[in-house]
């Protein structure tokens, strides 16, 4: 954990230094996701969206917060936000992992719906 504390640090003082450059957030975002801190890689991932960079920088702060809000459990959320940054930016239609991560939301609404009847659940677009 020392080299993320390391690494941590160095991104907190290039935020400091630079506020207005989404990088370092999304990094910073990253490294909280993968520590299952949620809460400050949505605070990060937020931040740099609010930025209004590159459409790309944009999209994958996106990500990060979409898959942070499928982990828990806004499907509609994720599903939303998913779709847009597929539809917006072209380096992410041609990522798998975004496909999947849209599979699964999909999969899991699809699971939690209540159908009215058959017909309903048969032309469903999930």
């Amino acid at each position: 954990m020392a080299k993320g504390t390391k690494e941590q640090k160095k991104l907190l003082k290039a935020i400091k230094k630079n506020p207005n450059n989404p990088d370092p957030l999304i990094q910073l975002g990253w490294i909280h996701f993968e520590g299952h801190q949620y809460n400050e890689a949505k605070q990060r991932f937020t931040q740099a969206v609010e930025l209004q960079a590159d459409p790309q920088t944009t999209a994958d702060a996106t990500y990060g917060l979409a898959l942070i809000e499928q982990h828990a459990g806004h499907y509609e959320q994720a599903k939303e936000m998913l779709r847009g940054i597929i539809r917006e930016c072209s380096d992410f239609r041609k990522r798998p992992e975004v496909h999947f991560a849209l599979g699964r939301v999909n999969d899991e609404i699809w699971r939690k719906t209540e159908w009215k009847n058959e017909q309903d659940k048969e032309n469903s677009e999930l």
